[in-house]
């Protein structure tokens, strides 16, 4: 016995030097890999792109913090990125006044990843150190049916609208998918498009122009002063899907927001849910034909609830040739103001299939059902943003929006429906610009 209990007792000896031992070289490998965190936990950059001036074929990132001059136009091969990271500016040379202009463009045809942050957006803008609305200074970003994803958040674009080759106006940002080709069929999205917390501005044209078969959540951005004498300024055609929702848009020239699909081939169908944005002093500078807040229009589906509508030419547009089978019982708790008495009989056109829903809030005077902004400017022919439509306590927006609004998740940010009606809610969530 006393044999085999000097054989145990060794072994458990053994055994506890050697967890010892085990320990040490543990916590020797630990420290050395904190040491080695400490001095380099950069990812490599992708082909950095250190030249200050750029044009032609770009492939590659640019760097943070870094400001690049845009002296020709820009192509992004349909196999190739273009990764913008936080803090970049890009100016945007060429003369809008030369004759032809000259103006510059940025095509992407593949992968465009501009992802600023809160604290440190990306800039475009035009060299022209005072420039003057409405003139297009250069030709926004303008992407094709062979572009895979497009990001585009944190992001301050202004002053487009410069001319393409054939002399029109070119829209702040556009993503063209794959065109329909018949009038039935199965279609894919060709494309994912992320644009969140952007500020567009001065533009002449269309803002954000996007069509065929692609999704999108445009989410968190701000829309001001886009277009001269036309141009929607969420402008959504033949078959894209997905989020519109917490943008605040002042003084669009025509539709703040529209959907359509096609007026001849009708498949696919534009489907898109319409919630919790601010739209304020819209569609006064369009002539000829009838504007709208939010317009949906031919065979398009889309739900529309907790927007906040104010001093617009009309308000909420839901056409015949809509699919209304489809939005029957998909649209509500929307706030209608106006500070003019001829616009009140305009929130549901006479004429249209849309009409006041469960959960509306109609306003019929100054004091009745009004939002309380922060700030409200009257002018709806002002050249500059004096609104801050931020909630005040008592506005008639708080607490009345359906948190049940129909939404769509995978992609981009996850923005719920808010329990405000509006893009800026009295918590401090929603809008964030």
């Amino acid at each position: 016995m006393k044999k085999s209990y000097i054989k145990i007792n060794f072994y458990r000896q053994a055994y506890s030097l050697f967890s010892a031992l085990l320990l040490i070289a543990l916590a020797t490998v630990q420290v050395s890999c904190k040491k080695s965190s400490n001095v380099d936990t950069t990812v490599p950059v992708s082909n950095p792109i250190t030249k200050d001036s750029v044009s032609g074929f770009l492939k590659g990132t640019m760097l943070a913090n870094k400001t690049y001059y845009l002296k020709g136009d820009i192509y992004v091969k349909s196999t190739d990125t273009l990764a913008i990271q936080p803090g970049v500016t890009v100016i945007v040379l060429g003369n809008p006044d030369a004759a032809p202009p000259l103006i510059y463009t940025i095509h992407i045809s593949g992968t465009l990843l501009a992802e600023g942050t809160k604290a440190s957006q990306i800039t475009f803008k035009p060299s022209a150190s005072n420039p003057v609305w409405p003139k297009g200074y250069w030709g926004g970003i303008q992407c094709d049916s062979m572009a895979k994803v497009v990001h585009l958040i944190w992001a301050n674009i202004s002053y487009t609208g410069g001319p393409d080759v054939s002399g029109g106006a070119q829209f702040a940002f556009s993503v063209v998918g794959v065109a329909p080709s018949s009038s039935n069929g199965n279609f894919t999205s060709t494309t994912k498009v992320v644009i969140e917390n952007c500020s567009f501005v001065s533009g002449i044209d269309d803002c954000l122009r996007l069509m065929g078969p692609i999704t999108v959540s445009i989410k968190g951005n701000v829309i001001q002063h886009q277009g001269s004498d036309d141009g929607d300024n969420i402008n959504i055609k033949n078959g894209v899907t997905g989020d519109v929702a917490f943008n605040y848009i002042w003084s669009a020239a025509n539709n703040s927001i529209k959907v359509n699909t096609n007026k001849t081939v009708l498949y696919p169908q534009s489907k898109i849910n319409i919630y919790n944005n601010t739209m304020i002093a819209g569609g006064w500078r369009k002539q000829g034909e009838p504007t709208a807040g939010i317009l949906v229009d031919v065979f398009a589906q889309a739900s529309v609830f907790n927007n906040l509508i104010i001093n617009c030419v009309n308000g909420l547009r839901i056409t015949a040739q809509s699919d209304t089978s489809a939005i029957k019982g998909k649209y509500g708790y929307n706030l209608f103001y106006s500070t003019v008495d001829s616009t009140r009989a305009g929130y549901y056109p006479a004429g249209d299939w849309g009409k006041p829903q469960a959960g509306d809030l109609l306003s019929t005077g100054l004091n009745n059902n009004n939002p309380k902004l922060v700030n409200l400017d009257t002018d709806v022919h002002a050249m500059t943003d004096q609104n801050n439509p931020h909630l005040q306590a008592g506005s008639a927006a708080i607490g009345k929006a359906n948190q049940q609004a129909p939404y769509t998740a995978g992609i981009g940010t996850l923005m719920l429906p808010g329990k405000d009606i509006g893009a800026y809610q009295s918590d401090g969530s929603g809008n964030q610009r």
